[in-house]
């Protein structure tokens, strides 16, 4: 939710399109020297924050660092780097130690942590701690005045946005807001979500539950469809530094794992108290855990750059804190590779490591819905809400 919301109202360097590939978003383009390890980049003329004030390079480059201390992939990319320097107003250069051929594919990726370029002196907040101010330069201007914690959220068009000339094509391309304001309100209860949206109260339900999609399909105001081919992917993450990982989540595995007689203490809780467990590193017995069973969306399985999972950097990993020298290894080799074709034999050891591992395990793949009602129009397919383009009547 906090990622799909950035994506309305900062604005990347760089944004992938359908087709995986990194194109010039808020950079008109970008030149690199011979030898991989110099690359320069300037920005297009007349971007503004939501305060008016003009986007330069140093706020591109304090983005960046703030970036690079909280992405995996960007870390990668800090290994790398010998400095970051800001030539002019639209122009900034990031000077290399070795080449990182995947670098316009870390900035433009949709995975957490998302490059998104604010304000210099808000990115240079601690990586660490929450921003207090939310002030970007993308189509839309979060109403601070209106938010409601848990309940509810606004967004008015920002008159100075500069959509690229380009059709939109997920985070590529011009990002054209065919409404002034958007609304999000969150409803836990399915039937609300239903009724509201049946009602015409609601516009567009991101997530309807899979048992309602046959009453909306005969609803007569209501459209639905499979919100993205690629579809997510279940996975049992087992925690790598506590030791046996006789716990799991879900109904399915838990009775899989007491049928093979392991003793299992299943825990059905929200995302947010599962969110603020998984973080503890602690012993069981001190409020730790074994296993947590999660989703990762189809698309950032496309390729390791996006595919936290896979991560096996110990401390630095994702929850679960993985830790192979042979996946990284394989995984370096990947992230070092020029072209496609280079990239098959590292990827395919990553993928031997990763099974003898074990950092999860994939436990099912599903579909997920979305609908709207009748007469919205450009709602598109894909892995996060694209507001842009969306017209009601």
């Amino acid at each position: 939710m906090v990622r799909n919301a950035g994506f309305l109202v900062w604005d990347m360097l760089y944004g992938i399109d359908a087709n995986f590939e990194p194109q010039p978003q808020m950079c008109e383009g970008h030149e690199v020297a011979s030898d991989g390890k110099t690359w320069t980049f300037r920005l297009r003329p007349g971007l503004r924050f939501h305060d008016n004030e003009p986007v330069r390079a140093g706020d591109a480059a304090a983005s960046i660092r703030r970036w690079m201390e909280r992405d995996v992939m960007a870390g990668r990319l800090k290994t790398c780097l010998d400095a970051i320097e800001t030539i002019a107003d639209r122009t900034f250069r990031l000077r290399l130690n070795k080449p990182f051929p995947k670098l316009l594919y870390a900035f433009g990726k949709s995975t957490t942590v998302v490059l998104l370029v604010m304000p210099e002196r808000i990115a240079a907040t601690d990586p660490f701690k929450p921003i207090t101010e939310f002030v970007g330069s993308g189509p839309m201007r979060f109403r601070r005045d209106e938010w409601v914690v848990g309940a509810s959220a606004a967004f008015e068009r920002f008159p100075g946005y500069q959509p690229r000339p380009e059709p939109a094509a997920w985070l590529a391309g011009g990002r054209r807001m065919g409404v002034d304001r958007i609304e999000w309100v969150t409803m836990p209860d399915a039937a609300t979500a239903s009724a509201a949206l049946q009602n015409g109260e609601v516009d567009w339900w991101e997530n309807p539950i899979p048992d309602l999609a046959p009453m909306l399909k005969r609803s007569r105001g209501v459209q639905i469809d499979i919100a993205d081919p690629l579809g997510n992917v279940a996975c049992c993450r087992p925690n790598c530094i506590a030791g046996p990982t006789n716990k799991a989540q879900g109904d399915v595995i838990a009775e899989a794992l007491k049928a093979i007689g392991m003793n299992v203490d299943y825990q059905a809780v929200d995302w947010g108290q599962q969110a603020s467990r998984i973080a503890l590193k602690a012993p069981v017995n001190q409020g730790g855990w074994n296993i947590y069973l999660t989703w990762v969306a189809g698309a950032e399985c496309a390729n390791p750059a996006g595919h936290k999972m896979v991560d096996c950097s110990g401390p630095a990993a994702s929850f679960g804190w993985p830790d192979s020298p042979e996946v990284q290894a394989a995984l370096g080799d990947w992230f070092d590779a020029a072209s496609p074709a280079a990239e098959q034999e590292p990827g395919a050891r990553a993928n031997r490591a990763a099974m003898d591992y074990v950092p999860f395990i994939p436990t099912g793949f599903f579909l997920g819905y979305t609908a709207w009602r009748r007469g919205v129009e450009g709602i598109v397919k894909s892995p996060f809400p694209t507001f842009w383009d969306v017209r009601k009547p």
